[in-house]
């Protein structure tokens, strides 16, 4: 098994990550290509069906090579917008755990969602002041340790203590 396997297979092991990619499959590709005759998808079987079985190979092979290379633009988009959000969580928080203030040179910094991924409802969550925000908005992160992180889990939707700080890094960031 080389990398990019292994890789694949860690990341298919990890529901939160498959989860998100079906939420994109079914955001932006599902859309666009069954608009342009590409697949269908049946609503009833939940399944899809590519329309390209009709053409020869070589194009079926063109077809799925500018798909995988628009999926991939897609992709490096968005992680650079994620790092650039979690970059200004951490920054917000100094280095610190936000949860119990201990510097991230003593203890790892993970960037965590506050209101969980999994209590998303269509990739919006319900703060705790009433705003409803996508889920990975800078105002549903925040910076922990990783001990402060684990001990969370994704039961919780308890807020970092200081939410004035979380308000005043709202405005100062902004959303995207």
């Amino acid at each position: 098994m080389d990398a990019q396997q292994l890789a694949k297979r860690l990341l298919t092991d990890d529901p939160s990550r498959v989860a998100k990619a079906v939420a994109k499959l079914m955001r932006w590709p599902r859309v666009t290509l069954g608009k342009h005759g590409i697949f269908r998808y049946d609503k009833k079987t939940k399944t899809f069906e590519l329309s390209a079985y009709r053409l020869d190979k070589d194009t079926q092979a063109k077809v799925v090579d500018a798909c995988d290379e628009a999926i991939e633009k897609w992709e490096k988009e968005e992680a650079t917008n994620y790092r650039s959000r979690f970059y200004a969580v951490i920054q917000r928080a100094e280095g610190r755990c936000e949860a119990c203030g201990i510097p991230g040179n003593v203890r790892p910094i993970d960037v965590d969602h506050i209101i969980p991924r999994t209590h998303a409802i269509r990739g919006k969550v319900k703060l705790s002041n009433g705003d409803r925000v996508p889920v990975d908005d800078v105002r549903n992160l925040q910076a922990l340790c990783m001990r402060c992180n684990r001990g969370k889990r994704d039961t919780s939707t308890v807020d970092r203590p200081d939410t004035a700080l979380a308000d005043a890094a709202a405005r100062a960031v902004p959303a995207s």
